[in-house]
């Protein structure tokens, strides 16, 4: 009797293992898209305030555990501020908008804290497809770096239907304005060049507020 009760319990034991491995070995593609709010940040970016629109991606995630998951895909962004000018007294008179429009390429691990509930942190290269500097005269400018790379962090929640509403950042550690980047500027008392690198310590911040759908591949 003691042998069938121990027998019966690895069996409970073993099968459970299994289900929870065969739970844990699956692929999933999740389409999401929302609002996104960008920002500069670093030693001039309190001139900037926010930019907001939207982002569209598509995930592919593969869980090779019970709590952890890799997970990588594609997202477009509007990405940028904006920018405003004040008068004498302190008005606003005018705002302009500086584009950094991007498609972000993530990849992440993400960990599953209780339930439903999932953090990511990863990287993902930034690539700039719009710009636009009206600020410095150009309302197309190529000065602007077109490549940065990324620090994604998020957090999301998985409903039991399958939705997925999420949260999550983009840290910028690339400088908008590489170095030796030169700007002239012709006035009463000649011609001025600056190098934009060193007199623009811009980064880049971008953040998601989402809802997707996870459509699970056995």
């Amino acid at each position: 009797m003691k042998k069938n009760i121990i027998a019966l319990l690895c069996m409970i034991i073993a099968i459970g293992a299994a289900i929870a491995q065969n739970e844990a070995k699956q692929f999933s593609i999740k389409p999401y898209a929302g609002f996104s709010g960008s920002m500069f940040w670093g030693e001039n970016a309190h001139h900037y305030d926010p930019r907001y629109g939207f982002h569209v991606g598509v995930e592919g995630e593969y869980q090779f555990a019970p709590k952890w998951s890799v997970a990588a895909g594609v997202a477009y962004s509007t990405g940028g501020a904006k920018i405003g000018y004040s008068d004498f007294y302190g008005e606003r008179t005018k705002t302009e908008t500086f584009k950094n429009d991007r498609i972000y390429v993530p990849v992440v691990a993400r960990w599953y804290a209780w339930r439903g509930l999932s953090i990511n942190v990863g990287l993902a290269p930034a690539f700039v497809v719009n710009t636009g500097d009206t600020h410095l005269g150009n309302t197309k400018s190529s000065r602007e770096r077109k490549f940065d790379l990324t620090i994604p962090l998020g957090i999301s929640y998985e409903l039991k239907n399958h939705i997925v509403f999420g949260i999550e950042g983009f840290l910028g550690l690339l400088k908008i304005y590489p170095n030796n980047t030169t700007y002239t500027v012709e006035g009463v008392g000649g011609v001025t060049t600056n190098d934009l690198g060193k007199l623009y310590k811009l980064y880049h911040y971008n953040g998601f507020v989402s809802i997707g759908y996870k459509f699970r591949i056995k």
